[in-house]
């Protein structure tokens, strides 16, 4: 573990969003030299945790172990991004619920959570968001995916490789 101090600060709002706020933290480091680090802040947080992202396992008709995983247009890369199905919290839910729920509703799925992680941060250097992730063992496949507007308009699609290919897979497309 790194003996630095965290370093006092004054956070600053740049532009606030419906989902999303730009700030920025001024701060000195031990040495004095001064820093601004420009970060965007959820909006939406609930709890310690603002997502869930899940690990869809299930075995296949070949008897190997196969992942499911959603591809969808995403803005901010201006391209096809392979994710997991993940989504933000609703009021009300737990973390594992807001995994079963987004399980269904992307990739029309139910399971048996099976792991989790502690809450994350998969972009500390960027934003404070905080995730959990959850490997759910799939019991069912084929249920109604349930689309909200951005999604359907963004075109997500469910697909499955085995987990012994999942780079090779991820190699041979240009996402």
């Amino acid at each position: 573990m790194s003996s630095m101090k965290v370093p006092m600060g004054v956070h600053e709002d740049i532009a606030t969003r419906k989902w999303l706020k730009l700030r920025a933290f001024k701060y000195a480091d031990q040495n004095g030299k001064e820093f601004e680090w420009e970060y965007i802040e959820r909006t939406t947080r609930r709890g310690e945790v603002d997502a869930a992202e899940v690990l869809p396992i299930f075995v296949g008709e070949d008897g190997e172990r196969h992942i499911l995983l959603v591809s969808q247009f995403r803005p901010p890369v201006g391209k096809i991004s392979i994710e997991f199905p993940a989504g933000l919290i609703d009021e009300g839910e737990s973390v594992e619920e807001a995994a079963a729920r987004e399980l269904q509703e992307e990739a029309g799925c139910t399971g048996v959570c099976i792991l989790s992680t502690p809450p994350v941060s998969l972009e500390a250097s960027v934003i404070n968001e905080i995730v959990q992730i959850y490997a759910f063992e799939v019991t069912e496949k084929g249920l109604s995916r349930e689309l909200d507007e951005a999604e359907a308009a963004h075109g997500l699609n469910v697909f499955s490789c085995r987990l012994s290919t999942l780079k090779e897979t991820l190699d041979g497309e240009h996402w």
